[in-house]
């Protein structure tokens, strides 16, 4: 029997993400569906490939052996794919990696594309900016949306529209705030993002960086359809960009907190400097391009 290329992908994604329940909602499946394909692995290989604690686990040296396998199993199949259809502007592979809150309202258009072109596929891949990069550089992704980089380090860029951050809070406390510092004492809802969106806000209004570690945290959640439901409840406030909250189901019962000025962030399409893309990556990056340089993030009303 061959080594199924499907239980490699599974477990891939669940080396990467750490998480279960991540992998299983990325790759569309459920949990005791990702336990299997790992159950079915190690079984293929004679051997344990993660070690339990609790909730989390640690991959052991035989499960970093086939993690490095396994990338190397797909990118030799996917540089095979890209030097078949090098030329052909209408099919292959374009990876693309960029936060949750841009994939929100990116990758409907993607698989609009991709409708009218099934053969060109598009892979999209959420991931904090350092990752994005980190990815570029290996070569496991192709294009990244980024909110900064550095060009010293083999990365070229072209500058999208800019992403606006906006500090978030219940409807109910309209009238009952009456300045920011109030604000800080009714509990941040704290995210992956969150310190530094809120760094941000602090950089605008000159208060001291400290003073975020001194902030009351009322929450924690990773989970960006998530992170304003705690909000909407009244449980605290939130900074982020407001196409995620433009998406948002909880949208009705939110309001912005008003700031001086906006605050925004750039973004950045971001290649590995001097490779040369398929020819298919110019329809796609045309796409990005249009998309984020015409597009304006939805404010409060």
């Amino acid at each position: 029997m061959m080594l199924n290329n499907i239980w490699l992908k599974t477990y891939i994604t669940l080396v990467e993400t750490k998480s279960f329940t991540k992998t299983a909602d990325l790759l569309a499946m459920t949990q005791p569906g990702v336990s299997q394909h790992l159950q079915k692995l190690e079984s293929y290989c004679g051997q344990a490939l993660i070690k339990r604690y609790g909730k989390a686990f640690e991959i052991t040296e035989q499960g970093k052996l086939v993690y490095d396998y396994a990338l190397s199993t797909f990118k030799g199949q996917i540089d095979l794919l890209e030097q078949l259809s090098f030329d052909d502007k209408h099919s292959g592979v374009c990876r693309i990696a960029c936060s949750g809150a841009n994939a929100l309202s990116l990758y409907e258009k993607l698989i609009a594309q991709q409708v009218k072109l099934p053969k060109l596929v598009c892979e999209l891949e959420i991931a904090p900016n350092e990752r994005i990069l980190e990815h570029i550089q290996q070569g496991s992704i192709d294009l990244g949306i980024v909110n900064h980089y550095s060009a010293d380090k083999g990365f070229s860029a072209t500058p999208l529209s800019h992403e606006k951050i906006s500090v978030v809070m219940a409807k109910a406390w309209q009238g009952t705030i009456t300045s920011f510092d109030d604000l800080c004492q009714r509990g941040f809802i704290n995210h992956p993002d969150g310190k530094h969106y809120l760094s941000m806000v602090f950089n605008q209004l000159d208060k001291h960086p400290s003073s975020i570690e001194l902030m009351p945290v009322s929450g924690y959640i990773n989970q960006l359809n998530q992170i304003l439901l705690p909000v909407s409840k009244g449980l605290g406030f939130t900074v982020l960009p407001q196409v995620a909250i433009a998406h948002s189901p909880f949208k009705d019962v939110l309001c912005e907190f008003e700031l001086p000025k906006p605050i925004s962030q750039p973004r950045y399409l971001v290649k590995k400097y001097q490779r040369d893309l398929p020819a298919r990556f110019d329809l796609v990056m045309d796409i990005i391009s249009e998309h984020f340089d015409g597009s304006t993030d939805v404010l409060f009303k």
